[in-house]
């Protein structure tokens, strides 16, 4: 909620006999008002979306032509708005645009007392990814604590794919491809992912029945 203002900064009456004179300083206090009340509103509805979790990702790619294939990796992070107190696990999933599928696409444990639970997964694939839109275009990032065997209330947030800052580089001997994702709101995303509940059941069970990501590609 707006706080009232200090008294130093606080819009003073201003004694003058002239209306001409009154109106400019009636005009300039209420823009300053209007001005101060804005900026509380500002600053009032910006304190949920700081305080909510926010989640990043990245995919980094080389493929060589010959012989073909792909040394990939893919990084992800939830960012708490306070780091947790106990160690936990995180999990990502993604979503297919051309196909609608849910892939989990990597999932790990991460120590207690950070400010982002981060995971990292590398994969050789024969079958490289050379487009944008071979990736997800929106990810969930999943966070949990499990306590006495039991998991806790999943923290989670969504990212959506940014191709307007994905790079891709192709030269005679090889190619690469950059892609990020950045945090978006839940209302654009959580849709794909209704219908199961992808992040409860593996924090359960530690097993998620969405197929996982690149393993059929993975060289061996």
């Amino acid at each position: 909620m707006p706080r009232s203002l200090p008294s130093s900064v606080r819009p003073r009456a201003i004694a003058v006999s002239a209306p001409a004179q009154r109106r400019p300083h009636l005009l300039l206090g209420a823009a300053l008002l209007a001005a101060l009340a804005g900026a509380a509103q500002v600053r009032a509805e910006a304190l949920p979306e700081a305080a909510a979790p926010q989640a990043h990702a990245s995919f980094l790619a080389m493929s060589a032509v010959s012989p073909e294939y792909q040394r990939a990796r893919l990084s992800t992070a939830l960012q708490f708005a306070t780091a947790p107190e106990e160690p936990g696990a995180s999990a990502t999933f993604g979503w297919l645009e051309a196909t609608g599928e849910v892939l989990l696409m990597s999932h790990g444990p991460y120590p207690s007392a950070v400010a982002r639970a981060r995971s990292e997964r590398e994969v050789e694939s024969a079958m490289p990814i050379r487009a944008l839109g071979e990736l997800p275009r929106y990810l969930m990032i999943c966070s949990w604590k499990a306590a006495d065997g039991e998991a806790q209330p999943v923290t989670l947030a969504f990212a959506e794919r940014d191709d307007a800052n994905g790079r891709q580089s192709n030269t005679r001997d090889y190619a690469s491809l950059s892609v990020p994702w950045v945090p978006t709101a839940a209302r654009r995303a959580q849709q794909v992912f209704a219908g199961h509940d992808w992040c409860g059941e593996i924090a359960r069970s530690g097993q998620s029945s969405a197929q996982l990501w690149q393993a059929d590609t993975a060289r061996r």
